[in-house]
């Protein structure tokens, strides 16, 4: 009898295991962003899954503190990625940015995850 309930609860765990697996599979791509300026300020928006490059909102904030917090933070300028080559271009021209730290998000949607870019410092000199 112990053996029957060691190879139910086995059975089960295993059962579990693979749901969860199912899961993370049929889940939102993960989504990366990049952005460079600051005279022309532009970046990619990056994917395993190509639908998820392109026709991205993507959102530059100033930075106000030492993390990104978009509720918090300045909303600078929005666009929308478009297709170039296997990527997902954006690009805002010279929107005259002050110095100071900045980042782009890709906003999610239904199938691709919200992407996050490293902050970046611009200083026009």
């Amino acid at each position: 009898m112990k053996k029957i309930r060691s190879v139910i609860a086995l059975g089960a765990c295993c059962a579990f295991a693979t749901s969860g697996i199912a899961a993370a599979a049929g889940g939102k791509a993960d989504t990366g962003v990049t952005i460079k300026g600051p005279d022309n300020v532009h970046g990619k928006v990056l994917s395993e899954r190509a639908s998820c490059q392109y026709n991205r909102t993507v959102i530059v904030f100033k930075q106000k503190g030492n993390k990104q917090v978009p509720k918090n933070d300045k909303q600078m300028a929005t666009t929308t990625s478009e297709r170039q080559g296997n990527q997902g271009a954006w690009d805002l021209g010279n929107p005259g940015f002050p110095n100071g730290k900045y980042y782009a998000k890709a906003k999610g949607t239904s199938s691709c995850a919200a992407g996050f870019s490293k902050t970046v410092r611009f200083n026009r000199g």
